[in-house]
């Protein structure tokens, strides 16, 4: 009894230490108002006038606080049994337990063998505890649990049990978004994604994100959203707090794919006034969500647009047509189109469907433009073959070589309109279509051909009255005649690369020309014998086999018979050149000079005389 006196008496000092230097400190502090009596001083009695009601509850829950502890001070050192808990803090969810292991220490040697514990919680709003130390949550807040000696209240000790507050709820700020995939707006393929925690006062608020699809769209831990390709995905916000891991929220996540270029088939045009046309649309990615787009004209008094592209021409000026995506990338593509009066039709002003123009010969094309009043009245020509006919800007043609060519004329005011004509240059040109051979040389006529020598041709006829050689040099080609036979024939050119191109020539021989018996009458060996002067210097020609043949300085020599096989035998001087290849026995035509008789001594010593005649031609062959 005297130890608990004693001990009583210094619990007193103790609270009056204490309370001195709590009303100490809260002065210091500011918390209390300024006094002239010190309510500290031993000298007189405190005056709690000065305190208000809360200034005063404060000063003693700080006092229980102090003396609690200086009571448990004291059991542990002068007691004689020493308490302690297996959890000095606990924090325990709501409706969840925890079991405080009590271990109880003697510490002199009459204390109990046995003690009986007490359990009490400071505040079962907060948490309760069981007979056995089994401590529950209830609500948020913090209780001490106080197991003391049912013997002695002094010998205790104490937990602190700090209830927390599971994760109850998640709430997404949308269940919906939209992503778009843009190559000119990549920012419209993220979005931030928020979440409210419940309650506020939950004790852990941490949150995780994930994706049901991370080839759709990914999220980072601070909830945004990143587009990868189009497609649907779903995204979970879950609790981190192992009690509330099944306490989510979901956002379903849609990924568009934006168009991102569109193309037009025509990026400009010319219409006649009335007149339509319809852009064609491409629209780029192939893979776009949404590929539906919508027409618009600057100026519709202009032209106008219809949903599907059609654009009609209703007045003169220029107006854009815009086709515009309709997902809301705002991508688009424009056509500027030129509204005018166009040229309806182009006439050439010629009569015939076919012009022929001479090389290098030139001429001017003239056009009629209907109607009158066309805006647009500007040509382009052009050639189907420059080389063989040119034309200027202008219309002006020029034959450049013989041939065919197709001149087209067209309008440059988009209408499409052209006209062409085709313009042939003769490839055969000729100074003359008729001659005449008197000369036994020939003849030499000159023809201009402008095409490939490949194609020349030529035919006679007849044919046996004279030959023909030609010979090119640039375009000039040769026909020398050499005749034969008197008569008239016509010789026919032709270019097989164009059948128009066939030019006559009539050719006609003069006896004076050729080798026959008109130009060269036969020779009667004994009215040439008995009057060699009347013949002497005439043309005349014979026909016979050769007896005998020989040769002098270039020269040959043969006597022929006329008549039978040695009779009426006439001597023949001629160029070895046009003996060539004869020999004794052959039957031979002789077209020559008659140069009277040719006497000569025969082997026997006999004089002979006979016929004689210069040849300037032999025909080889028995008639």
């Amino acid at each position: 009894m005297k130890k608990r006196i004693y001990g009583r008496l210094i619990l007193f000092l103790v609270f009056s230490a204490l309370l001195a230097l709590s009303l100490f400190e809260a002065k210091a502090d500011g918390e209390l108002p300024e006094s002239t009596t010190d309510p500290t001083s031993t000298e007189g009695p405190i005056d709690w006038s000065q305190y208000t009601y809360n200034e005063l509850l404060l000063i003693r829950d700080s006092l229980n606080d102090h003396i609690r502890e200086m009571e448990r001070q004291y059991a542990i050192e002068n007691g004689n049994r020493i308490i302690t808990l297996s959890d000095a803090e606990v924090t325990l969810y709501t409706k969840k337990t925890h079991t405080l292991a009590a271990e109880i220490k003697r510490v002199v040697e009459d204390a109990p063998d046995k003690t009986t514990l007490v359990w009490k919680s400071s505040d079962e709003s907060v948490a309760k505890v069981s007979n056995t130390g089994v401590v529950t949550g209830i609500g948020y807040g913090t209780a001490t649990i106080t197991c003391s000696a049912s013997d002695d209240e002094y010998i205790f000790a104490e937990s602190a049990i700090h209830v927390v507050l599971p994760v109850s709820k998640i709430t997404l700020d949308t269940s919906n978004v939209s992503l778009l995939l843009s190559d000119q707006n990549p920012s419209d393929g993220t979005a931030s994604l928020s979440c409210t925690v419940a309650p506020d006062n939950a004790h852990v608020k941490d949150v995780t994100w994930t994706s049901s699809n991370t080839e759709v769209v990914t999220v980072d831990e601070r909830g945004v959203i990143h587009a990868i390709s189009p497609g649907t995905a779903i995204i979970t916000v879950r609790s981190k707090d192992p009690e509330s891991s099944t306490v989510n929220a979901t956002c379903k996540v849609t990924v568009l794919q934006v168009v991102n270029k569109i193309t037009l088939n025509k990026t400009s045009l010319s219409l006649n006034i009335n007149a339509s046309e319809t852009l064609t649309a491409t629209i780029l990615p192939a893979n776009a969500t949404n590929k539906k787009v919508t027409w618009e004209s600057s100026n519709p008094k202009v032209a106008t647009v219809s949903i599907n592209g059609q654009v009609k021409a209703v007045g003169p000026g220029t107006a854009t047509i815009s086709c515009i995506a309709a997902d809301g990338s705002k991508v688009r593509a424009t056509c500027t189109v030129k509204c005018i009066q166009m040229i309806t039709g182009i006439k050439i002003d010629v009569k015939e469907k076919t012009i022929t123009l001479n090389r290098d010969k030139s001429t001017t094309l003239k056009t009629i433009i209907q109607p009158a009043n066309a805006s647009d009245k500007s040509l382009t020509w052009s050639s189907s073959n420059p080389r063989i006919v040119s034309v200027t800007s202008a219309g002006v043609i020029k034959a450049v070589s013989g041939g065919a060519a197709t001149i087209t004329c067209t309008a440059n005011d988009g209408s499409g309109k052209s006209v062409s004509i085709e313009v042939f240059v003769p490839s055969i040109s000729v100074s003359r279509t008729e001659y005449s051979v008197s000369s036994k040389s020939g003849l030499d006529i000159t023809v201009q051909y402008y095409g490939l020598y490949r194609n020349f041709s030529y035919s006679v006829s007849p044919s046996n009255l004279f030959d023909v050689k030609t010979k090119q040099s640039g375009d000039t080609i040769t026909l020398s005649i050499v005749p034969n036979k008197a008569g008239t024939a016509t010789i026919t050119l032709k270019d097989s690369a164009d059948r128009r191109n066939e030019t006559k020539i009539t050719v006609n021989i003069l006896h004076s020309a050729c080798y026959d018996t008109s130009s060269y009458p036969k020779g009667d060996y004994e009215s040439v014998l008995r009057n060699p002067y009347s013949y002497k210097g005439g043309n005349m020609s014979i026909y016979g086999r050769v007896l005998q043949i020989g040769t002098s300085w270039g020269s040959t020599y043969m006597r022929v018979a006329t008549r039978g096989r040695y009779d009426n035998v006439f001597y023949v001087k001629c160029s070895s050149s046009i003996a060539a290849g004869i020999i004794e026995g052959d039957y031979i035509t002789i077209y020559g000079t008659c140069t009277g008789t040719k006497t000569y001594t025969t082997v026997l010593g006999a004089s002979v005389t006979i016929p004689s005649i210069d040849a300037e031609k032999i025909v080889t062959g028995k008639k």
